[in-house]
């Protein structure tokens, strides 16, 4: 028996390039490099000049990433695939969005420009992946040909080389809803299978405002001038709306203070949370997959304070967890009155945002999120965690429990126990994070149940009835169970656990 079907899952999940591209392929000296090259443009274009075809096919390439899941992902290229080598938008903004596949750095790949696209796509899918997905500049590289012409021409070559995924980003059209809708009423005429994916592009840190006396003011997504707003309107026409670049260090707190507004309202279309793979899986959102295992470690540059890169079977959880409960738009939110608040001193090296550098930032949040089921209850004895959960349209459920940052430090919570509230027994319940205990209430007394837990990363379940307790209709499953099940022998990898739990009649 195998909690977790085989078959890849149809949420549009996908792993980027650009975290990659920043951090991986370095050929300088490592100790020789400048914190400061990785800052604002400088950084942006050092990370253009990496993305090439050695780069994802080459030994121990891109392309060969995550095996267990790269069925159930596009291998979305980020920024610079479609413009030659040194080319960047302080000086060249105009080539930008042309959706031609760069040749100098993909020679391999020739021919026409959907040819050269039907090639690359085939190569990455016969390495496993369900295709490409294209970062798409929001603006037209050739202003002389009709905008509507000039998108249903690339939309044309895109289905002529099976693309199905666009992630539509910054440029000249970036916070133009109506070049936004165009896009997607065009690509529902023109090519109905092609996933548009919209973002409103605004800063990592929520609410960031310079004051007239020359300090750094933050605040929350909702307050945080008309972003909140504009989000709105470009969600109600979005197939997927992307919750938007975030600090490494402070991003769950201002990703949860982005998802209280953006997942109100039962607004159809999914939302992508970017790297926030148990965030992903508690909340029904789509995966924008960003860690890779070839990030490096760069002296002088902390650029990964919670160590994503040693965590990847959080990914691999997550999307395999998608298999059984996919992403969903739709149902009721419900948002806790409490308010949590995060903060880092930002140092030299740790961020691309200079501004933020010797100062300490603050994001807050809701403490709990919750759809299509009532709030956690979550108790301990500090500094309790963020916890988010969701019940899919066919009853399967899933929680998670997500670390707080305490200005370098990752607070992990681990006396905190967090109690679920069923109306009926789920279909399957999946659990994400660390904690000292889950309670699963359900609405009557259970205790003849068989409970069976297994590793989403694995193949196997176990039967661990004898190491839950039973109080009333509260099923108790100790944090500490649920550790020893997600044990890896990998000992570079620092994942917190994620499990699926199965009730059954004895």
């Amino acid at each position: 028996m195998n909690l977790i079907p085989e078959k890849a899952g149809k949420t549009p999940n996908y792993w980027c390039t650009w975290h990659t591209q920043n951090f991986s392929g370095i050929t300088e000296p490592l100790e020789s490099m400048s914190p400061a090259l990785f800052e604002g443009d400088q950084g942006a274009k050092s990370a253009r000049s990496r993305l090439n075809q050695e780069a994802l096919f080459g030994e121990c390439g891109w392309a060969d990433f995550f095996p267990e899941i790269r069925r159930d992902l596009y291998l979305m290229l980020d920024d610079g695939w479609d413009v030659p080598y040194g080319v960047h938008p302080d000086e060249n903004l105009g080539k930008f969005g042309s959706l031609e596949l760069s040749e100098d750095r993909f020679p391999s790949f020739s021919g026409t420009p959907a040819g050269r696209l039907q090639k690359l796509n085939s190569r990455v899918q016969e390495k496993g992946w369900k295709g490409i997905g294209l970062w798409i500049a929001a603006q037209e590289a050739d202003e002389s040909i009709p905008q509507k012409e000039y998108w249903k021409q690339r939309m044309e070559w895109c289905r002529d080389a099976g693309i199905s995924y666009w992630k539509v980003d910054w440029g000249r059209h970036a916070h133009d809803l109506s070049f936004r809708r165009m896009l997607t009423e065009l690509a529902s005429e023109t090519y109905p299978d092609l996933l548009i994916e919209h973002a409103y592009n605004c800063g990592p840190v929520n609410g960031f405002r310079v004051s007239e006396k020359g300090s750094i003011e933050t605040g929350r997504f909702e307050q945080w001038e008309d972003y909140a707003e504009k989000s709105l309107a470009l969600r109600e026409f979005s197939q997927v709306f992307r919750s938007y670049d975030v600090t490494a260090q402070l991003g769950t707190a201002s990703t949860v203070d982005r998802l209280s507004v953006l997942l109100g309202h039962n607004l159809q279309g999914l939302v992508n949370c970017e790297d926030e793979p148990y965030l992903a899986a508690g909340l029904g959102c789509a995966n924008g997959i960003m860690r890779s295992p070839k990030l490096l470690e760069i002296p002088g540059l902390d650029y990964d304070p919670h160590h994503i890169r040693h965590k990847l079977l959080e990914s691999i959880r997550a999307v395999r967890w998608q298999r059984i409960a996919p992403a969903f738009a739709g149902t009721p939110l419900h948002v806790s009155g409490t308010i949590l608040t995060d903060s880092w001193h930002f140092r030299p090296g740790e961020t691309w945002m200079s501004a933020c550098i010797g100062r300490t930032i603050r994001q807050s949040a809701p403490a709990a999120l919750s759809r299509n089921m009532p709030l956690p209850l979550v108790s301990g004895q500090k500094d309790l965690p963020f916890v988010v959960c969701s019940k899919t349209p066919d009853h399967v459920v899933s929680a998670a429990i997500l670390p707080r940052t305490f200005d370098h430090e990752e607070g992990v919570c681990p006396d905190t126990s967090v109690e679920l509230c069923f109306d009926c027994l789920p279909r399957m319940v999946g659990l994400f994070g660390n904690c000292f205990s889950w309670r699963l209430r359900f609405p009557k007394r259970s205790s003849s149940l068989q409970v069976w837990a297994q590793d989403i990363a694995r193949q196997t379940p176990q039967n661990i009835s004898a190491g839950v307790r039973w109080e009333e209709n509260t099923c108790v499953i100790p944090g500490s169970l649920i550790r020893q099940l997600c044990l890896t022998d990998d000992k570079e990898d620092l994942s917190s656990p994620g499990a699926a739990v199965y009730f059954s009649e004895p």
